[in-house]
């Protein structure tokens, strides 16, 4: 936060008085809230603005019992309130200036580096105010008299909430917003603290920014109707480097969604603890259509189905945490951003759920959830089936009754939907009932998946794949950017689908940076590190993989045209893999798969790693291959490729080794090249041109071993001049029936 110049203007909240304590906001020109600006509680008479701090200071307390008192004048200043409490002492990183005392009238005398000292009464407790020197008030004189009482519940587009009436703190609040003018303001509710039980849903239908205290409210919900709405509670307390939790809880008492925006606004949701109250509540921020929400320092946990529900998209998340929800932790839609530190833990389906593309995720960590650690999904919603077994969270685009094209996500328990379609709301948020089943109206927003990027994720022991990548049949997910991706199946958690990275229906994309940990040494079974299941167009760089149940890196048959390179397998299977799962990469049916950079080895006691298996696939190419391990074997059958095996020094063409003492090229024509050669050793390749290419170039002088090498038109003898019978392409070598004249021409047969 910047700091405060000379001349600031701020809010003052605490005149209005409750219980023992006080809260007041102190808040720049700019209506920003200043952390860390030095206030002295003070007695007496108006201070005013000089010495700072005042000579009379006021006794403080740490909490409303009055208990323990705060230090005054200490060395050090730290928060007016809590354990190791100040007076002077500072206000909190929102700006909050709160202090708890006895019953009374005091001064407020804030101050600091480039503030302009000020100075202000409040009162605590139902004690009168009586000045013998009252403060100014604005400009008209003459500023004299002497006051009584003070108090307000509302001023300058600020509303008190406790202030109001009301049955309940919702009802409160939504007086607040009825008393504030269309263009909105400040509700203020940080005065009410502890438990709060409400039956009114907030509704905040202007654009107001709602500040809540160390708080527990518990309420139906909160809907977000008006464009630039702000929630906001205390800041979250950091222990050991991780966010820890807010003084403010928002806990759900009804089954809907404890804060949600249905109608395309832009809001702001930060500093808050969003509890489901034991999966009471239906999920933590429902958001279907995209707005430009903010979420920012918000945990969301035990909702009934997701912590947070963002379909729409364009949505902005930051230091937040999902987690023991029903359904998915986080579910976002396209073009959204994610940084900070995000965790999704311990939900019932994936941690996080990317629908559409356009998505960019800066680290994330999401571990022991019940379906796979992060899902980029790009495939479209299934239509509705009548009598068919739905689970919570389960998502359709129902094609009949539905002209919006809306999608429905359900919210029930396990349930069957009904023998006959329902006619569907289009009214997003609305329920439809439909057998057992409960579906609620989100979003008309169904796209393809392409252009998401994850940047430094951490995914252990869930249940399914750490990474899941989809498109669908009709549509291949692309353009995906992965980078720095860490992939542990070895916990108690995981299962023996719980894998490392899944391309299905994915094209040009690239991962750059894969670490896997599999399960061999625990026998739980993984279905391995990547697998292309299909994929094509895909550059993988650097891929290491330890322990890995089946094949590390495995391309189905209709995967291929891909780059795979700087690959590490360590370790791969266990006493119960078997078959092709043994091989450390499997390519199956694949075509023009080229795999450079590789290294297989197995150096465990009982070794279980084989090599590389392209005996289906169709024109791979293997480059600086190291097996290293007794039992690491490969299997390239028939099929033509390329392999340079740095460990004997020579290259494979088409299973035959070959040795070369210089560079080899195979050009997009089919011609072989190899230049700068010396010889070739036709006792080890001695269907090079045949099996290789249509034509043979050498330069730089060479010996050939055997004849057949050179397309020839007749069988030549020894100390027979040889001639060109034609310039070629191809070259067409014959012999000369007579004399070589002195130019070198002859007759050519």
């Amino acid at each position: 936060m910047g700091k405060l110049v000379a001349g600031f203007l701020f809010l003052l909240s605490g005149i209005a008085a409750f219980g023992q304590g006080t809260t007041f906001p102190v808040l720049n020109r700019n209506g920003q809230p200043m952390g860390g600006a030095s206030v002295a509680v003070c007695t007496g008479s108006n201070p005013g603005t000089s010495p700072t701090p005042c000579s009379s200071l006021a006794n403080t307390f740490t909490d409303q019992t009055l208990a323990t008192p705060c230090t005054q004048n200490a060395t050090t200043l730290a928060l007016l309130y809590g354990s190791g409490c100040t007076n002077p002492g500072l206000t909190d990183p929102n700006g909050n200036a709160i202090s708890f005392t006895s019953p009374g009238g005091y001064w407020a005398q804030i101050y600091g580096y480039q503030i302009t000292t000020a100075v202000f009464p409040f009162t605590t407790g139902s004690a009168n105010f009586s000045f013998s020197s009252p403060p100014p008030i604005g400009n008209i004189a003459p500023n004299t008299g002497n006051f009584t009482s003070m108090s307000a519940s509302s001023y300058n587009n600020v509303c008190e909430a406790d202030r109001q009436t009301g049955s309940d703190t919702a009802a409160k609040i939504n007086a607040c917003v009825a008393y504030l003018p269309s263009g909105g303001g400040i509700i203020d509710a940080t005065s009410i603290q502890g438990t709060a039980v409400s039956s009114t849903t907030i509704v905040l239908s202007k654009p107001v920014w709602l500040r809540l205290g160390a708080a527990f409210l518990k309420l139906p919900g909160i809907q977000i109707t008006a464009n630039g709405v702000r929630i906001s509670g205390i800041s979250q307390q950091t222990a050991a480097n991780f966010s820890g939790s807010s003084a403010t809880t928002i806990q759900s008492n009804a089954a809907n969604p404890l804060i949600w925006s249905v109608s395309g606004n832009a809001y702001i949701v930060e500093d808050v603890n969003l509890d489901g109250n034991s999966q009471q509540g239906l999920m933590g921020v429902f958001d279907p259509y995209g707005s430009n929400g903010t979420i920012r320092n918000v945990k969301a946990n035990n909702f009934l189905n997701n912590g947070f529900f963002l379909r729409g998209g364009l949505n902005k998340i930051h230091d937040s945490i999902a987690y023991n929800n029903g359904g998915d932790g986080f579910v976002l839609g396209s073009d959204s951003e994610m940084d900070g530190y995000n965790e999704f833990n311990g939900n019932g389906g994936c941690g996080l759920h990317i629908h559409a593309g356009g998505t960019r995720i800066l680290y994330a960590m999401s571990d022991m959830n019940t379906g796979c650690g992060a899902w980029i999904d790009g495939s479209l919603d299934p239509d509705w089936q009548a009598n068919h077994a739905y689970v919570t969270g389960s998502e359709i685009l129902p094609a009949a009754s539905n002209a919006g094209h809306y999608i429905m996500i359900q919210t029930s328990a396990t349930c069957t939907s009904g023998g006959s379609e329902p006619v569907w709301s289009q009214t997003p948020g609305n329920n439809n009932t439909d057998g057992s089943c409960s579906w609620v109206t989100t979003a008309d927003l169904q796209f393809p998946g392409f252009g998401t990027a994850i940047v430094n994720l951490n995914s252990s022991y869930n249940g399914s794949w750490g990474l899941l990548v989809q498109g669908d049949s009709t549509g291949y997910n692309s353009d995906v950017m992965l980078d720095q991706i860490w992939v542990n199946s070895a916990g108690n958690q995981s299962t023996s689908a719980s894998g490392g990275i899944k391309l299905q229906y994915v094209t040009h994309s690239i991962i750059n940076s894969l670490v896997y940990y599999g399960s061999a040494a625990n026998q739980k079974n993984d279905p391995g590190g990547i697998a292309f299941a299909p994929a094509t167009n895909i550059i993988v760089n650097s891929v290491n993989s330890l322990l890995s149940h089946k094949s590390a890196v495995q391309l189905d048959a209709n995967s291929g045209y891909s780059d795979i390179s700087n690959v590490n397998i360590n370790q791969n299977g266990d006493n119960t893999t078997a078959g092709n799962d043994l091989y450390g990469i499997e390519l199956n049916a694949s075509t023009a798969v080229q795999l450079s950079n590789v290294q297989i080895q197995d150096t465990r006691g009982t070794n279980y790693s084989k090599g590389i298996d392209a005996s289906s696939a169709f024109s791979p190419a293997i480059t600086n291959y190291h097996p290293v391990g007794t039992s690491v074997t490969d299997a390239f059958g028939a099929a033509p490729f390329l392999r340079f095996d740095a460990s004997a020094g020579g290259w494979d063409i088409g299973g035959t080794m070959t040795t070369f003492s210089s560079g080899i090229n195979i050009t997009n024509s089919g011609v072989f090249k190899i230049a700068g050669v010396t010889t070739i050793d036709a006792s080890r390749n001695a269907t090079l041109a045949a099996t290789t290419a249509t034509s043979l170039a050498i330069n730089g002088g060479a010996t050939i071993s055997n004849s057949n090498a050179v397309p020839q038109v007749a069988t030549p003898t020894a100390g027979q001049a040889a001639c060109i019978k034609s310039a070629g392409p191809p070259i067409t070598i014959g012999y000369c029936s007579g004399i070589v004249s002195s130019g070198g021409a002859c007759s050519c047969n």
